[in-house]
């Protein structure tokens, strides 16, 4: 199974303001989405994460985004952990947008 690429948008189509916020949220809606097509993040064979630095952003900034994504994934995902892509995109067209990750995924008969 394969996700599309989904940023950390709440049910009512808004993104929270924390970058941690963001992180967690397109986590828990992608564990919705394989939830309800009977698989989980058990299952979760890749991720694909697409990172959008900020305007005015310092690369030490950017390594302090990426320290806090690795421990909220951490909280979703348990060794072995899923093969990972990580890609450092300049900009999103929706600036207040931090985030958006796919994801390929088992699904057991």
């Amino acid at each position: 199974m394969f996700t599309t690429a989904k940023p950390g948008k709440t049910l009512d189509g808004k993104l929270p303001e924390t970058y941690e916020g963001q992180v967690r949220q397109v986590f828990s809606n992608l564990e919705q989405i394989l939830n309800a097509a009977g698989t989980s993040l058990d299952n979760v064979l890749m991720t694909r994460v697409w990172l959008f630095e900020v305007p005015g952003e310092t690369k030490e900034q950017g390594r302090e985004k990426f320290k806090k994504f690795n421990e909220i994934y951490k909280e979703f995902f348990k060794p072995p952990y899923p093969a990972r892509g990580i890609f450092w995109i300049n900009s999103h067209p929706q600036p207040e947008c931090y985030l958006e990750v796919d994801l390929v995924v088992g699904v057991p008969d």
